[in-house]
């Protein structure tokens, strides 16, 4: 079987596939062919199928995804042993919501206003590298209370509460079957609901 065949037959067709010597893919396996998935900072996109290619003298699995950053599109190989350690996941699911407008709503319990910017900045990419959407809600949110604070001033900071902001609500639209502006309104709603209760 000629290196970097594409494996998409079921387990059974994936386990003949493999040659000896290579990661127990049971094991690590998070992700099927189909699978809406977030690539944490990049963007969304689709497991379009699983492969094995070389790597540093190895032959390991690896996800294929089709990646979709602002208007373009990109194909990306992950592999599936570290796909969790880069943040790699599932778009939001609708059981999610709920949670994610409660953490807008709330906020940061423990938010310092005294950090610099740089710190502040190297803060949110460290919660954005953990990929677990309930962080972007929170990242937003935060960076959305920076700026209430007079504190989010225009520059990167800015720039990654508009983009969080706005990868979140696309993935909001996805869960929740609505048009992205709405998705976009849900979020401001939340926000401004929070300024009120403070």
């Amino acid at each position: 079987m000629p290196s970097g065949e594409i494996l998409g037959r079921g387990k059974a067709a994936l386990a003949l596939a493999i040659p000896p010597g290579c990661l127990n893919y049971r094991s690590s396996m998070r992700f099927k062919k189909g699978d809406r998935v977030v690539y944490p900072r990049i963007g969304q996109g689709e497991i379009v199928d699983v492969t094995y290619k070389d790597f540093d003298g190895q032959r390991k699995l690896f996800y294929k995804v089709k990646l979709k950053r602002r208007e373009a599109q990109m194909m990306v190989y992950i592999p599936v042993n570290s796909s969790a350690k880069l943040g790699l996941r599932k778009v939001m699911e609708k059981k999610d919501i709920p949670e994610i407008m409660k953490i807008l709503r709330e906020g940061p319990s423990d938010l310092n206003l005294n950090k610099t910017a740089s710190e502040r900045y190297e803060e949110q990419i460290q919660a954005l590298r953990i990929g677990s959407v309930r962080g972007l809600a929170l990242v937003v949110s935060t960076l959305y209370k920076f700026f209430q604070s007079g504190l989010l001033k225009p520059g990167s900071e800015r720039q990654l509460y508009e983009a969080s902001s706005e990868e979140l609500a696309k993935e909001l639209a996805i869960a929740s079957s609505i048009e992205l502006e709405e998705a976009r309104e849900m979020i401001q709603k939340a926000l401004a609901a929070k300024e009120v209760i403070s």
